[in-house]
């Protein structure tokens, strides 16, 4: 297994069983060394052999074994088709899968020896997504929520609402208002197309009294409106949302929480307060975390 994986990670060609081509570079050459060597510990046989093409008929076919070509088909293929997901689909579940076929494209850059149009088609369509899913989750419409002093006050006892599907920036913002903003607020959660009724504050949906910016999420929205930039954890925390929500894992942190909450996601079973209910006690284990003195979360 060693073997085998340490061989597709150079991106290796095979010829026959047993028989493996790359292109001669001198890292490479010491890659296939390393574990040439290790397959004679084990009592096995392994041979690095530099070879010269014949002619150019016979170079073009041990280049063609090298093609990259359909590898890039596909992950243009299933960026086109979240692309098409925009306006059907939440952009920051697009933006999470997003993420996972731009690191693809660059699995696949590392080990395209002999790179040609298709890479470029390939990184281009990737860019155009990661563009159309930025505007919709930062959309130009959505206006900033300007901080104002004292502004906490008008907002006890009251009825928030956000739609769902529920994910890093709604869970986060959610659990900030409970803990931080309304402590003795009411939540609703809409589904997509739900009617917003009168009288509420909504958070984290287009239209919402507080939502994303073309800069800002709507956890980010909500620290600088209610003035708790002071709050080291919360501003690392603010990070971590939009890194989760982004799909970017910018933050070292960020892979295991995502695990976390989409377990968390799975055990809720599309109920929207348990979900809250298992995340609110992440949130506070992480909010502690990144306190520099630790103290109870009020």
């Amino acid at each position: 297994m060693r073997i085998a994986r340490t061989l597709e990670s150079l991106g290796t060609a095979t010829l026959v069983q047993g028989v493996y081509l790359l292109p001669w570079r001198h890292d490479l050459e010491e890659g296939l060394d390393e574990l040439g060597g290790y397959v004679r510990s084990a009592g096995g046989d392994a041979e690095v052999v530099i070879l010269t093409s014949r002619d150019m008929l016979q170079e073009a076919r041990l280049r063609a074994s090298l093609d990259r070509t359909m590898r890039y088909a596909a992950i243009e293929q299933t960026v086109s088709a979240l692309s098409r997901g925009l306006g059907l689909t939440e952009p920051a579940a697009i933006a999470r899968v997003l993420t996972r076929q731009r690191e693809d494209l660059l699995r696949v850059m590392a080990i395209d020896y002999f790179p040609g149009p298709a890479r470029d088609q390939a990184r281009a369509t990737v860019e155009s997504a990661e563009a159309a899913v930025k505007a919709a989750l930062f959309p130009e419409a959505g206006r900033a929520t300007l901080p104002e002093r004292g502004a906490r006050s008008e907002f006890f006892h009251r009825i928030w609402v956000t739609r769902q599907p529920l994910w890093a920036d709604r869970l986060g913002s959610a659990w900030l208002i409970r803990r931080f903003i309304d402590v003795e607020s009411h939540l609703i959660w809409l589904d997509r197309d739900d009617l917003v009724p009168g009288g509420v504050l909504g958070f984290g949906f287009a239209g919402a009294v507080f939502q994303n910016s073309t800069e800002r999420t709507t956890f980010e929205q909500l620290l600088d409106y209610f003035r708790m930039g002071r709050d080291g954890a919360l501003i690392r925390l603010a990070a971590l949302v939009r890194d989760l929500e982004t799909g970017s894992r910018d933050v070292a942190e960020s892979a295991a929480i995502e695990q976390v909450m989409a377990g968390a996601v799975r055990r809720a079973e599309g109920d929207p307060g348990a979900l809250l209910a298992a995340m609110e006690q992440v949130f506070d284990q992480i909010y502690e975390t990144f306190l520099d003195h630790p103290r109870k979360v009020r």
